[in-house]
């Protein structure tokens, strides 16, 4: 275990040694976890870009986990944390971890977790309808 004092330190500690897993809290200064986390999955410099990050919060809204998750996080842990919730979430990284995925705005885990069994094509989401037009890898529409 290595512990940093805030980001700007974890940031440095991660220049020079190796990690498996990164636990932040959300609640840090002067930059938070979110924060924190953007600069790990995008800076150029960094070598951690696909490390699976457990975030660990107080703010348990679904908007809270879901801007977690939009920032990169693949796991959520909730305050106060149990070992047993913490046993969970290091299983879920190491014995089921997330494919992670280069987009154009987004470096990160798959952020859907299940398949939808009435999807039948390679794109998503509603708005890949007008992307589904102009491609010409003979996709099925979704």
């Amino acid at each position: 275990f290595i512990e940093a004092n805030d980001a700007s330190e974890a940031l440095e500690i991660l220049k020079v040694n190796h990690v498996d897993v990164i636990f932040t809290d959300w609640k840090m200064e002067p930059v938070d976890g979110i924060v924190f986390t953007r600069l790990v999955r995008t800076s150029p410099e960094s070598q951690f870009q696909m490390t699976p990050i457990i975030m660990i919060s107080g703010f348990t809204e679904m908007h809270h986990v879901s801007e977690a998750r939009n920032a990169g996080v693949p796991e959520f842990l909730a305050k106060p944390v149990s070992a047993q919730a913490l046993y969970r979430r290091i299983e879920e990284v190491i014995l089921r971890p997330r494919q992670f995925v280069r987009a154009k705005d987004f470096t990160g885990p798959d952020r859907h977790r299940r398949s939808s069994k009435n999807y039948r094509g390679p794109r998503r989401r509603k708005d890949d309808k007008e992307l589904l037009k102009n491609d010409t890898g003979g996709g099925d529409s979704p």
